[in-house]
C-alpha cells in the first residue's frame, strides 16, 4: 500500500505539471492570437487608405 501512494504521488505531480504546460503554451497561444487579431481589425477598419501615407503622396505630387 505505501509503495501505492508513493507511485500515485509522482503520478499527480507529473500531471499536474503537464497541465500547467499545457495552460501555458494555451495562454501564449491566445495572447498572441488576440494581438494579432487587433493588429489585423487595426489595419482592416484603419479608415481611410493609407497604405502609402503622407510620405508616399508628397514623393508621387513632387514627381507629376
Amino acid at each position: 500500500m505505501a509503495a501505492c501512494n508513493r507511485s500515485c504521488f509522482f503520478f499527480w505531480a507529473d500531471w499536474q505539471e503537464r497541465l500547467s504546460r499545457l495552460q501555458d503554451t494555451l495562454r501564449i497561444f491566445f495572447a498572441v492570437l488576440f494581438w494579432m487579431s487587433l493588429f489585423f481589425w487595426g489595419s482592416a477598419w484603419g479608415g481611410s487608405n493609407n497604405s502609402g501615407g503622407k510620405k508616399g503622396q508628397r514623393f508621387r505630387n513632387k514627381s507629376k
